[in-house]
């Protein structure tokens, strides 16, 4: 080591240095909680790694409390183990709720190598571990009576649902790029609603032509004074109850229906029809996906990398011939 230059003693001496420094980097991030109780644990975690880069992480915080810190309020992170998590999984999938069981166990996984990364705890109980039900893809695609029916029985719903309900329908977006829409992003003069990319689930720019309908609809919403929230009832954060709206709207549907409810659904269902109904007016599948911001398909690999047309003419052309498409099966 001394022929290649290298001191020995020096090399020692560094990594007693580096030993150290790791030991008190890991006694900083412990000395970040008060305790390592599942309620510190998780604020720090929404707060430090789920909030700065999820644009979901209020439901993520949610889901948490709810799930994890309510039944497990007072322990120790450090102290639950594989079993402990056995038992609340197994629990939630027998209520039945598999499909929260895998967002729950997501999450805490997360949560626990964050936390084992930062030497809050010393082993992650979670490794080994798989999902603790299996997930059957979804396919409901609601047709054009129901989509009639979700639209009309939407009015009952007033502000701020019912627009959000229609909006959904003529533009064929995600619930969040809708319900959590600024004002900002309207331009009523192009006929467009711009979402910047941290606003959408792939993280690039997205616009949405606006037909007169969509427009209508946006231009009759009321404006909070010094707020730019579309959807709001605080003036500071975006519209929330989604589940007893959906509740609401599915009695009203059954009420229209002569006591019939239709098969079940989601929210979510509504973006796949419009996608599986504008290919049926003959709306070519780039354009479908530019539609709804989809980055696979026509566009994965080299051809996404080399095709930057947007298709703004035939994304407007195809929006406005559903939104009238829609005007015609409600009438």
């Amino acid at each position: 080591m001394r022929d290649d230059g290298v001191d020995p003693a020096q090399l020692k001496r560094s990594a007693k240095v580096a030993k150290a420094e790791a030991a008190r980097q890991v006694e900083r991030a412990a000395a970040t909680f008060a305790h390592d109780d599942i309620e510190t644990a998780v604020a720090a975690f929404i707060e430090r790694r789920h909030k700065p880069a999820n644009r979901s992480w209020r439901e993520a915080a949610r889901l948490l409390q709810k799930e994890i810190v309510a039944p497990w309020r007072g322990r120790r992170l450090g102290e639950i183990t594989r079993a402990d998590i056995h038992a609340l999984l197994d629990g939630i999938a027998d209520r039945p709720a598999p499909v929260l069981a895998n967002r729950i166990y997501a999450h805490l996984r997360t949560l626990c190598r964050w936390a084992l990364a930062r030497g809050v705890i010393a082993a992650n109980p979670c490794e080994g571990m798989t999902r603790p039900a299996q997930e059957k893809p979804r396919d409901r695609v609601p047709d054009d009576r129901e989509l009639a029916l979700i639209w009309k029985a939407s009015e009952a719903l007033g502000w701020p649902f019912c627009p959000i309900v229609r909006l959904l329908i003529l533009t064929g977006q995600r619930r969040s790029e809708i319900a959590e829409g600024r004002w900002a992003e309207i331009d009523f003069n192009a006929k467009v609603w711009r979402l910047a990319s941290e606003r959408t689930k792939n993280k690039r720019e997205h616009t949405i032509p606006l037909s007169p309908q969509a427009l209508a609809i946006l231009d009759g919403l009321p404006r909070m004074a010094g707020g730019d929230l579309l959807f709001s009832t605080t003036g500071e954060t975006s519209v929330s109850g989604f589940s007893r709206m959906k509740r609401r709207l599915d009695a009203t549907i059954a009420a229209l229906n002569c006591g019939a409810p239709i098969a079940a659904w989601t929210i979510h269902d509504i973006r796949r029809s419009v996608v599986s109904s504008l290919a049926s007016i003959d709306v070519q599948l780039p354009v479908i996906e530019r539609i709804v911001n989809h980055i696979s398909g026509s566009f994965a690999g080299v051809a996404g990398i080399y095709q930057r047309h947007q298709f703004e003419p035939e994304k407007r052309a195809a929006l406005e011939r559903w939104a009238n498409h829609i005007e015609r099966i409600v009438m």
